[in-house]
């Protein structure tokens, strides 16, 4: 998948988290040299913001997908990293 695509269906994912709609823009993509290894990976640097007028990000989460990644398990990996920087969140606003 290309930057360009992975920027596409992350634009368009959606994720409700406890309630609260999630929506997320791709802030950066880093491509691995090519040199490094024989399938191409990307680090990726992935805003989420909830559903308001303001769209400012509440948290940029990172991920690191291979270029032969599907649409699907990029978006689980989006979702899972979103549910994880929540999870600590919550974890260190409740230990504070």
């Amino acid at each position: 998948m290309s930057k360009a695509n992975m920027k596409t269906v992350i634009e368009q994912h959606g994720r409700l988290v406890n309630g609260i709609p999630y929506r997320f823009r791709l802030q950066w993509a880093a491509l691995e040299p090519r040199w490094s290894s024989r399938s191409a990976r990307y680090l990726l640097a992935i805003e989420a913001f909830t559903d308001g007028e303001d769209r400012v990000p509440c948290a940029t989460v990172h991920v690191v997908t291979g270029s032969a990644t599907s649409p699907v398990d990029l978006l689980s990996l989006v979702d899972d990293a979103l549910e994880d920087h929540l999870g600590r969140t919550r974890l260190s606003a409740a230990t504070a």
